[in-house]
């Protein structure tokens, strides 16, 4: 290695990478800073004011991916209750270690993980937490990862249940959530780590009157029960409610039946009278229509028997003038005989 880039200074040493991306622990007996050129030939090491020709020459060399190297691209936070933000670089390598709260710094800060990959971070940071005692095997616990990157959720999954493993914890749920920027930036301005204020407002959902300042400091486990718990009594309170309201149904439709059964007999009573009263109708109209016939056969008869004396009146009285007409023409031929009888006499 001739030429390399000063990525990490601590006390007499530092950390340097060279063009092929590897990383070298050196003694740093000239002071160098983050960003400096570190060239090793015979023995000469030079600062980066001295290397300044040689820098620019090497810009779109070591130069370039010193810059891009130590350039933030995503971030990640570990919640336990412990909380430790992680900043990586275009490279997933981490760059800066961010103690959130207290028990954040308790896990850190002896830990050597900059420059190392999330996965082996988060793996280191887990084993922490449980050396610590802030994951016990005996109680259920939480870890929660939220990023910027799904690469890095997905790196820190593996290291946070590899870490679980190796200390031999059971019964610990690792959750990963997705956040922008934004909300990276927003959890900073409120001194709280994107992963809690996501949990609390899901907790704001169900109980609305929860607050960050009341679990700000709050464990993921604690926060996480907090909403399991309100989430049952919802359900269970709904349950309550969905039963009141199959009750009352039931009762309406009880009701409805009863109602709709009076209504029936009611109609079948009605229909029973109808026809009751349809067939007495139809009887008196039977009866009405065989008087009827009866008096017109009566009416006919009468009529007939009136035509029938009126006839036989008729007769006599033809009979009656016959009579008087022969007697009257009788009486005629009589007269003519003795008129003539008295002729002849008078003749002779």
């Amino acid at each position: 290695m001739k030429r390399a880039l000063v990525v990490e200074v601590n006390d007499n040493h530092m950390i340097v990478i060279d063009n092929k991306g590897r990383f070298k622990k050196v003694k740093n007996k000239m002071n160098l800073k983050i960003g400096d050129e570190y060239e090793r030939n015979e023995g000469l090491i030079m600062k980066k004011g001295i290397a300044f020709a040689v820098s620019l020459v090497l810009l779109f060399g070591i130069g370039g991916f010193g810059y891009s190297y130590a350039a933030p691209k995503d971030y990640l936070t570990l919640d336990i209750n412990p909380s430790v933000k992680l900043t990586t670089n275009r490279y997933n390598k981490v760059i800066k270690v961010e103690a959130l709260n207290s028990d954040g710094e308790i896990i850190s800060k002896e830990l050597k993980i900059k420059n190392k990959n999330v996965h082996e971070a988060i793996k280191l940071l887990v084993e922490s937490s449980v050396d610590n005692g802030y994951i016990v095997n005996d109680d259920k616990n939480a870890v929660m990862i939220t990023s910027t990157s799904d690469e890095l959720l997905d790196e820190a999954e593996i290291g946070a249940e590899e870490g679980l493993k190796e200390e031999e914890i059971k019964n610990t749920e690792v959750i990963k959530e997705n956040v922008n920027k934004e909300r990276f930036e927003e959890a900073e301005r409120l001194g709280i780590s994107p992963g809690k204020v996501n949990l609390i407002q899901k907790l704001q959902k169900v109980q609305p009157e929860a607050t960050l300042d009341e679990y700000a400091n709050s464990s993921v486990k604690d926060i996480m029960k907090a909403i399991k718990e309100q989430r049952v009594k919802e359900k269970e309170e709904n349950k309550t409610e969905n039963s009141k309201t199959e009750t009352k149904e039931k009762e309406k439709q009880t009701t409805n039946s009863n109602g709709k059964g009076s209504s029936n007999q009611e109609n079948k009573n009605n229909n029973g009278n109808s026809v009751n009263k349809n067939n007495n109708e139809s009887s008196t109209n039977k009866n009405n229509n065989s008087n009827s016939n009866n008096n017109k056969e009566k009416t006919n008869n009468g009529e007939k028997a009136k035509e029938n004396i009126k006839e036989s009146n008729d007769n006599k009285s033809n009979n009656s003038n016959k009579d008087k007409s022969n007697k009257i023409e009788n009486n005629n031929k009589s007269e003519n005989g003795k008129e003539n009888s008295n002729k002849s006499k008078n003749n002779n």
